[in-house]
């Protein structure tokens, strides 16, 4: 369970980044 929750932290992490790089664009 930790395991996961590390993942999805991570990949929220490239969403975040994902998401602000679209609302640069």
């Amino acid at each position: 369970m930790a395991d996961e929750e590390k993942v999805t932290t991570e990949e929220q992490a490239l969403a975040d980044e994902w998401a602000a790089a679209l609302a640069e664009a």
